[in-house]
């Protein structure tokens, strides 16, 4: 690890402080200020204030953002590949062509996010809120959905190869153009909105409708 990032990690740690909501500096606008540097790899920024940052292209590769507030945040490109989002509120944040691979994203909000393009292979979305949320050409690959809430979301040729989708609810989710080679539907929820592959039987594949 560089000196530099170390030297930024520090300093973020200490506008975190020990209630998890970000101090010193100032304002939001100095934490986005050092997060537009594009490196902040391993920053912990666990319930920062992040609603509206325009953070395009930063580098936030293993950091811990959980519980943050990204409301609306500009994170295109960005990378958060293994970074911790559990719980965090990234609802209508604009997440196109963002690395988000390995990252855990368990109970995340992202209801009407835009995740264009995003790769999120192996990526821990047990329980999350997709609800209205862009995945059109998402790379979902071995992806855990588990619960996860995806009504009306747009998956228009998202790869979901060998993704784990049970018990989630894809109701009024166009999924005809979606890969779903091996994945796994037993105990989703449909309805009668909901476009499955030609050939894709819901009953064979254990699918619940409603």
């Amino acid at each position: 690890m560089g000196l530099e990032v170390l030297i930024r990690q520090i300093v973020m740690m200490v506008m975190v402080g020990a209630s998890g909501i970000l101090t010193g500096c100032g304002s939001e606008n100095s934490v986005q200020h050092l997060l537009s540097m594009n490196d902040c790899q391993g920053c912990n920024l666990d319930q920062a204030l992040l609603g509206q940052a325009q953070l395009l292209g930063a580098n936030l590769e293993g950091s811990s953002l959980w519980q943050a507030d990204l409301v609306g945040a500009d994170l295109r490109g960005a990378n958060l590949a293994g970074a911790n989002l559990a719980g965090a509120n990234l609802s209508g944040a604009n997440l196109s062509g963002a690395t988000l691979s390995g990252a855990n994203l368990q109970g995340t909000d992202l209801s009407g996010a835009i995740l264009t393009q995003a790769k999120l292979v192996e990526t821990n979305l047990s329980e999350a809120r997709l609800w209205g949320s862009h995945l059109q050409g998402a790379d979902l690959r071995g992806s855990v959905l588990w619960k996860a809430s995806l009504q009306m979301s747009n998956l228009h040729e998202a790869d979901l190869s060998l993704a784990d989708l049970r018990e989630a609810d894809v109701q009024s989710v166009d999924l005809s153009r979606a890969n779903l080679w091996f994945a796994q539907l037993t105990g989703s929820f449909y309805n009668e909105a909901t476009l499955l592959p030609t050939g894709q039987d819901p009953v064979l594949a254990g699918m619940r409708r409603l």
